[in-house]
């Protein structure tokens, strides 16, 4: 089956796959591509006095980097990066290896052991968001109700904990 029919049904078949990547390349394209391009764009410009951008062409940021103190701390950088990704293989490959042998319900929870403390992270960043979020009067009733402290107690704490 060769020819114009062979060449219609490969191209329909190619049709979902495109569509499919279609929304993410150009979704990644516009918030990802574009954004990266437009970093890369203003590392060559010029700092204004206020801290501001003024569009005159410089390699001054990239020439401080060749500096021996900014090129030492490169260096550590590149250096823990390293070792952390080692170590990382070095773990997560056997503990891969080892979920993957087990049975269903038995990978599910070893699984799940290891996304708690991902969850813990964005519980305590969402508890900062809100903290900082609310107004102090909120914040003092939110401590008196929770822990019962008396209001001058609750004044102090919520001017020390979130000014």
């Amino acid at each position: 089956m060769s020819g114009p029919s062979a060449l219609r049904k490969k191209r329909h078949s190619r049709l979902p796959a495109l569509a499919q990547a279609g929304p993410v390349s150009v979704w990644m394209i516009l918030f990802v591509t574009l954004p990266l391009l437009f970093i890369i764009y203003i590392s060559f410009m010029t700092r204004g006095t206020f801290g501001g951008v003024v569009y005159e062409f410089s390699s001054a940021s990239y020439e401080t980097l060749l500096d021996a103190t900014y090129f030492k701390v490169i260096l550590k950088s590149f250096q823990v990066a390293v070792l952390t990704t080692v170590t990382c293989l070095l773990v997560g490959y056997p503990f891969a290896y080892y979920i993957a042998r087990k049975p269903a319900d038995v990978a599910a929870r070893l699984i799940m052991l290891l996304m708690i403390p991902m969850w813990t992270s964005s519980l305590m960043r969402l508890n900062a968001w809100m903290w900082n979020t609310i107004s102090i009067s909120t914040r003092q009733d939110l401590l008196i109700f929770r822990w019962g402290c008396f209001w001058e107690v609750c004044w102090a704490i919520s001017e020390v904990w979130c000014p």
